[in-house]
């Protein structure tokens, strides 16, 4: 069970590594 807090920073995380995925792509197929 999380907490509040770790649920924002795992929720951050998840989101920083999404964009991170996506700007990758973005690249790979430029």
């Amino acid at each position: 069970w999380f907490t509040a807090e770790q649920a924002l920073a795992y929720g951050f995380i998840d989101t920083v590594v999404s964009s991170a995925g996506e700007v990758r792509d973005v690249t790979e197929n430029q």
